[in-house]
């Protein structure tokens, strides 16, 4: 699956920045910012990330999304929305062969790509102080 949306300003060191691909609107964005939203969830990422761009506001969550082909982060359409982000031009291409609609993925198939990203990004880190309950920390 290929990936879009990850860059150095929210997932750190390593990645490619977004600052060179703001820009003003593009031609498709409405569609574009539509399809990203519709996506399908395939792991849920209870995190949000301020816009390093826009001091104090919230760019979005770092769930990530799919149409079965392609894998991105919630926060990819706040972005396209707000900062006109320019994305790749394959993954647009893919967007209009979909009528700009992501494709009705079965349960199966879902699941399937969510354990795979599971794969690849790891399980949670759940830490000691977060397993201990309240009534268990007033003894």
């Amino acid at each position: 699956m290929a990936t879009v949306g990850l860059y150095a300003e929210f997932f750190g060191a390593g990645l490619p920045s977004a600052k060179p691909l703001l820009g003003p609107p593009h031609a498709d964005q409405a569609w574009v910012i539509d399809y990203l939203e519709a996506g399908h969830v395939v792991a849920f990422v209870p995190e949000v990330f301020d816009d390093p761009f826009t001091p104090g506001q919230i760019a979005g969550s770092a769930s990530l999304f799919t149409d079965g082909t392609w894998v991105w982060p919630g926060l990819l359409a706040y972005l396209v929305r707000v900062h006109g982000l320019a994305l790749p031009s394959d993954f647009v291409d893919h967007m209009r062969q979909n009528d700009f609609n992501p494709p009705e993925l079965d349960p199966a198939r879902l699941t399937e790509l969510s354990d795979a990203i599971s794969a690849d990004i790891g399980p949670p880190q759940v830490f000691p102080e977060e397993l201990a309950r309240p009534d268990e920390e007033e003894r």
